[in-house]
């Protein structure tokens, strides 16, 4: 078959998730703004500090978005960056201030931060339940990290047996997740790296590949990117290298996946080794799909 008709799928199939392409900014930044009015019902009746604490993660996401979806680059690594310097803050170690730049060990951890969760709405025990048996006692790589307490309630389930992996390409992020969740948590590890290069990535000795792999909006904001089918389609190629075959699964926690984006995600697992399982989320969950795909 000539190269021009293979490719004639491909190419309707962008047509059709070009709207949703262009739409996913917005809602990314309805789920940012659905977390913080979450956090503003829980401030009322509360003490002040539980409102000015409100207050001011809201002015971070300002801040960092400029409070609209134009000025803010879901898939940009300076944006996130920004993003998670403006939501993190010096601590107060014996009634001494430190910061991110300080050199003084003694005083560690230097920057506390606000965990952000995306996508909230889906219990971390839901994506727990469904992890492969292997997990138990294997390895699981969280991409695109974040500042999800998901890596460290799933350290604590497992009470450390199984090693938990880290890996946001922002360097503000990892360094405050080091500085706050490494001690007592030594089968933990946090990595700065590009998720769509993972082979490149210099995990610690002793990793080899993953029985597990646990996305929770990454793919949401590589799809705003201009050459986001790329982009989706070098990440998940990337996973592919490094799940271990017939038992590795990538397990994906998105915003509400469109018929076109099954068949797009469908047509690169037949390309590379994964077969996928959609639907996985409780019934009701309007905004949020729940996903996984085996290594073949």
């Amino acid at each position: 078959m000539p190269l021009q008709q293979q490719l004639e799928p491909r190419r309707r199939r962008a047509v059709a998730l070009a709207s949703f392409s262009l739409s996913m900014k917005s809602s990314l930044l309805l789920v940012m703004l659905v977390s913080f009015l979450t956090d503003a019902v829980c401030a009322f009746g509360t003490p002040p500090a539980a409102a000015r604490s409100f207050m001011t993660q809201s002015s971070a996401l300002k801040a960092a978005t400029s409070s609209t979806t134009d000025d803010f680059d879901f898939s940009s690594k300076a944006g996130w960056d920004g993003f998670y310097v403006s939501r993190s803050h010096d601590a107060t170690v014996d009634g001494k201030t430190t910061s991110s730049s300080s050199h003084d060990a003694s005083l560690a951890p230097a920057t506390t931060f606000e965990p952000f969760e995306w996508h909230a709405s889906l219990p971390h025990s839901k994506v727990f339940e469904s992890l492969p048996p292997s997990c138990i006692d294997g390895s699981v790589l969280l991409v695109g990290c974040g500042t999800s307490t998901m890596p460290i309630e799933l350290y604590d389930l497992r009470e450390g047996n199984t090693r938990v992996v880290c890996l946001d390409y922002s360097e503000p992020c990892v360094e405050q997740l080091k500085a706050s969740w490494t001690e007592g948590r030594e089968n933990m590890t946090f990595v700065c790296g590009d998720a769509t290069r993972l082979k490149e990535v210099n995990f610690p000795q002793g990793y080899g590949k993953f029985d597990a792999i646990i996305d929770k909006g990454l793919i949401d904001a590589l799809m705003c990117g201009e050459s986001w089918d790329r982009d989706v389609e070098r990440l998940l190629s990337s996973a592919a290298a490094v799940l271990k075959p017939s038992i590795g699964e990538y397990l994906l926690v998105s915003y509400k996946l469109t018929t076109s984006t099954k068949e797009f995600l469908e047509e690169v697992g037949d390309e590379i080794g994964l077969q996928w399982k959609f639907g996985l989320e409780d019934e009701g969950k309007s905004r949020v799909s729940f996903s996984k795909a085996l290594c073949l």
